[in-house]
């Protein structure tokens, strides 16, 4: 505000005057200040019903985790069976009855007395062995080799690992332990040659162990003798209850397991005697010489060994009455999507394995979303309801076309047919039990609806609310989509199965009639023209069986980390096979030698092959590869993002892929429609916040012309008062003046 001059020559009110002009011009930003309060509580109800519209969409999205429809849990009656299931895998109960598990083959030697410091063969020599029809694998032995050195050497190889055991006894208690790494009938230990001490082969006992807390008195021997015959590796403990000599008087008791258990015969105990040997338990016997008096709890022991700790077996099992005979104990191909493991089963006893999916959280989940949906419906119910002659202001939103949109968008999810389902199957929220009222537009849910439709259908509520695809039908696997993926079915077609680079030669000799060396080649990239190609010459030996061939080829591979292997096929032919799929993968063999009679059948013919690729068409469009035995859909197509596993070679139609846009699919899509930056509320939210920028832009231009206008006002009174008071005072001057002359005219 200027300097006041207040009417000074005027007399007039001044301030007031101008007050009074700025306040009418005031009355305009009052006006808009009031339209700037309705823009922000329409900006506030826009944001509250976007907040609503957002939390119906988190709700929604929750709905695409697959844990919210229940997982497949699988079980098993029998303890000792560990049962897993996929979700290719039907409910259900599968009986089975395992006759009998697959073991590895275990055998151990006769006690040693150290495991470190005494030599197992003094002149040195060989030791070798081989599992099964397999190569032999032959270790040198110097004559400072150990038991734990040789338990070393035989672990640097493969097929056996050998660990060493202390058994506590008193005379030689460490056993060297070989294990077959795989179990199955066909994969036996045989020690082939062997220069140690060491007997894996003959049971055995040792000789007589007297207990060093055993009294003086008895000064006579105590030999062992006899065969044993029986299977447990054990200690037969002899101990006196009965005070004597040997020639009847003493009196024993007998333990055949260590001293776990004993035979007192009754309490009458068994004679001592020396005429002969006392027969102690399959075959053993023992022999003392009369001499002296044997004491009460004298013990004397006799350890037996069984070189064979465990035979090697198949598992053999029935399903459905039908017998299964495999190597392994891990069983994964006899119920679809279900892998179980016996190892540890009941024997001959039938099992229940039971493959059901648990009740999940979706009844929680829908109730959620009930609460969010009737959150937006309840708002907009409450804006639009509105008695123009009740007097009060109408709610912010009464009337608004954004609104009004978003109410319509919203309730048409109740009755909608998601995308991807036709009318043939559940394709409504309205099927899952929610339900609308025709006056509030609030829906409620009935669980038990719910719960039938799952019970006909496991994964109708999965198919009806979430992003979905399955497998309609065929002989592959529905791996994934993506958010990008039309709703609809598209054919998966393979046009080529991948394949491994395989060679196969004319049948192999039971027997090789000479030394033959096969060259072999291996490009692991061969579809780059300048990758290196590796080579490597294999020496088969005269005499070895066609076992024997297939585990030297199949050394030089893995010691050189050759990608291929090598087997024997059902007509007796070397099989050399890529471990892995594609044309990335090529190979060649070829022999010093023509195929015939007494060769391993390859031949001086090179024979080559490279792996392929798979190739197919999801939808008919061409697809990519996944992970080599994927096809994937190519993107910018409806396909876009389909992935699906293939088997091994198979070509052309599989079969079809359903992919169906539940309402975690939809609602995201119709919440950013409406509240992303191009969104009817996300584009009204903007129009209010320029209008309300634009208003404020008026408040200034507003308050700076009151200013302006005020100066002027002020400097306009401010004239008009110094005109006033110049006026005033040369009225005053004149006055003075006629007054002087009046009187100069009186003299």
């Amino acid at each position: 505000m200027g300097i006041s001059v207040g009417g000074l020559a005027s007399g007039i009110d001044s301030d007031s005057i101008i007050s009074q002009l700025l306040a009418l011009e005031e009355q305009r930003i009052f006006l808009i200040q009031k339209r700037i309060a309705e823009e922000e509580v329409k900006k506030a109800s826009y944001q509250d019903l976007s907040s609503r519209v957002s939390a119906l969409k988190s709700v929604a999205s929750s709905l695409n985790n697959a844990d919210v429809y229940g997982k497949l849990e699988a079980s098993s009656t029998d303890a000792g069976i560990s049962v897993t299931a996929k979700t290719t895998a039907t409910e259900g109960n599968y009986t089975v009855e395992v006759l009998q598990v697959a073991t590895k083959h275990r055998v151990a030697a006769q006690g040693f007395k150290d495991d470190s410091a005494t030599a197992v063969a003094a002149l040195g020599g060989t030791f070798a062995y081989q599992i099964g029809d397999g190569t032999e694998k032959v270790i040198d032995l110097e004559t400072t080799t150990t038991l734990k050195g040789l338990a070393e050497k035989i672990n640097e190889n493969s097929g056996v690992t050998a660990s060493i055991v202390n058994d506590g006894s008193d005379q030689n208690p460490y056993r060297l332990i070989l294990t077959a790494t795989t179990p199955g009938k066909d994969n036996q230990i045989q020690v082939t040659q062997n220069s140690t001490t060491l007997n894996f082969d003959d049971k055995q006992f040792e000789a007589v162990t007297v207990d060093s807390d055993n009294a003086a008195d008895y000064l006579g021997t105590v030999t062992s003798g006899g065969t044993y015959t029986g299977q447990e590796n054990t200690s037969y403990v002899m101990e006196i209850i009965t005070e004597g000599a040997a020639d009847g008087t003493a009196k024993y008791r007998l333990s055949t397991d260590g001293g776990l258990t004993f035979n007192d015969n009754a309490g009458s105990g068994f004679a001592v005697t020396s005429g002969g040997p006392l027969s102690l338990a399959n075959g053993v016997t023992i022999n003392f010489e009369d001499n002296g008096t044997l004491k009460e709890g004298d013990t004397f022991s006799v350890d037996v060994f069984n070189p064979e700790l465990e035979t090697s077996q198949d598992a053999i099992l029935k399903v459905d009455g039908i017998s299964i005979r495999q190597s392994t104990n891990a069983v994964n191909d006899v119920f679809e999507g279900i892998s179980f493991n016996i190892e540890n089963a009941t024997l001959n006893t039938s099992t229940t394995l039971s493959v059901k999916r648990d009740s999940g959280t979706v009844t929680e989940k829908l109730s959620e979303f009930i609460g969010a949906y009737n959150g937006v419906v309840g708002f907009l119910s409450a804006q639009f309801k509105f008695d123009p002659a009740s007097g009060r202001t109408a709610p912010a939103l009464n009337g608004d076309s954004a609104a009004r949109q978003v109410d319509r968008d919203v309730k048409k999810l109740i009755a909608t047919r998601m995308d991807g389902l036709a009318g043939d199957t559940v394709s409504t929220l309205t099927e899952l039990g929610i339900t609308s009222d025709k006056e509030t537009g609030l829906i409620s849910f009935n669980p038990m609806t719910l719960d039938d439709v799952v019970k006909d259908d496991p994964r109708a509520a999965e198919r009806v609310l979430s992003s979905f695809g399955e497998r309609l039908n065929g002989n592959f696997e529905f791996a994934a989509r993506s958010s990008k993926t039309k709703a609809g079915e598209y054919a998966v077609i393979v046009t080529q199965a991948r394949t491994q680079a395989t060679l196969v030669g004319s049948a192999a000799a039971d027997a090789l009639a000479q030394d033959e060396v096969l060259t072999v080649n291996f490009n692991q990239d061969a579809t780059d023209e300048n990758a290196a190609i590796r080579n490597e010459e294999i020496t088969l030996t005269a005499g070895q069986t066609r076992a024997q061939q297939i585990e030297s080829i199949n050394e030089v591979f893995e010691n050189r980390g050759f990608g291929l292997e090598a087997y024997l096929n059902d007509d007796n032919k070397i099989v050399i096979q890529a471990t892995e799929y594609g044309d990335d993968y090529a190979v060649d063999v070829v022999s010093d030698l023509a195929a015939g009679a007494g060769t391993s059948g390859i031949g001086n013919v090179v024979i080559a092959d490279e792996g392929q690729n798979l190739e197919g068409s999801i939808g008919g469009t061409k697809a990519t590869i996944f992970k080599g035995n994927q096809l994937k859909g190519a993107t910018g197509f409806d396909s876009e993002g389909i992935r699906v596993e293939i088997p091994d070679d198979v070509t052309g139609n599989l079969g079809d892929v359903r992919i169906v846009n539940g309402l975690a699919a939809m609602l995201p899509d119709m919440v950013e429609r409406l509240t992303g930056s191009s969104g009817v509320l996300g584009t009204r939210t903007s129009g209010v916040d320029k209008r309300i920028e634009s208003l404020q832009a008026d408040i200034l231009k507003q308050q700076k012309r009151i200013s302006t206008q005020e100066d002027r006002l002020r400097r306009q009174f401010t004239a008009m008062e110094v005109s006033m008071a110049q006026l005033n005072s040369l009225g005053d001057y004149i006055t003075q003046q006629m007054e002087a002359m009046a009187n100069a005219n009186k003299k």
